[in-house]
């Protein structure tokens, strides 16, 4: 199994873990034209939506890891709008489109900032609507992995870049 890759019209941008002045880059930046639309990375459940002055607009999932104890989280960031994002408690597959391409928040240019978590349970977020502003609760790099490095899923059947779904092939 390897990691996420969004697939066509995307490209690789700053990697995972690059030094950016007193702080390192927690998550992988994917350029792409705005609009572009975002598959998810693996099945899961949208547990976040909404602003944040970093990541703009965002998106994060909750994906159940067979071979992990651990919560494992997805965060999509810089989207230009939460219209295609779905609201929260809806499941969401592997492949499926979850927003677009966007140059919100502290941003440089339309990409997909996209961060991998894994945390003990309860150690984000522990409330039915975990996320309506403001920080997203993670410190530094406290359960940041690589999304690029497939031995960081466990065992969970993540997006390649091929299409698996009629949505992820249209867009729609």
């Amino acid at each position: 199994m390897g990691g996420y890759d969004p697939g066509p019209g995307f490209r690789e941008g700053s990697p995972f873990n690059q030094r950016r002045g007193d702080r390192y880059h927690k998550g992988v930046d994917f350029p792409a034209e705005q609009g572009t639309p975002i598959p998810c990375a693996a099945d899961g459940v949208i547990v976040g939506r909404g602003w944040n002055d970093d990541f703009g607009n965002i998106a994060i999932l909750l994906h159940d890891d067979p071979l992990s104890a651990h919560d494992k989280y997805t965060l999509y960031a810089h989207m230009p709008n939460l219209d295609a994002v779905p609201v929260i408690g809806t499941e969401v597959a592997r492949g499926e489109i979850i927003g677009t391409v966007g140059n919100t928040g502290f941003s440089f240019g339309a990409h997909l900032h996209f961060e991998l978590l894994s945390l003990e349970p309860g150690s984000w977020w522990s409330v039915v609507d975990p996320y309506t502003g403001g920080p997203t609760g993670i410190a530094g790099s406290q359960g940041r992995l690589d999304p690029l490095n497939g031995s960081n899923w466990g065992g969970l059947d993540v997006y390649d870049g091929s299409s698996t779904s009629e949505s992820a092939a249209t867009g729609s």
